[in-house]
């Protein structure tokens, strides 16, 4: 976690879905691919993600960890994330 990091709000609860094994997407190198998705009420993140079953997991935890801390940094969970120019 960052130093900046905030204690999340307890409004959002992203949460990471379903995980399984899957093809990988044309052209792209990686003998282990998974898919997977975010979920938080209606909203539904889909994806797919080369690496071991654990790597993926691991991941996953740390993005939905980041998606909702985001409010309490002041941002939308909804909305593109900033980067510094």
């Amino acid at each position: 976690m960052h130093d900046d990091a905030r204690v999340p709000s307890t409004a959002l609860k992203f949460c990471v879905g379903r995980i399984k094994k899957t093809a990988p997407p044309e052209d792209c190198p990686g003998s282990e691919w998974y898919s997977y998705t975010i979920e938080h009420e209606k909203t539904r993140i889909v994806g797919k993600r080369s690496g071991t079953l654990n790597s993926v997991t691991l991941y996953l935890e740390d993005y939905v960890e980041k998606l909702n801390a985001r409010p309490s940094w002041g941002y939308s969970s909804y909305a593109p994330k900033k980067t510094k120019k």
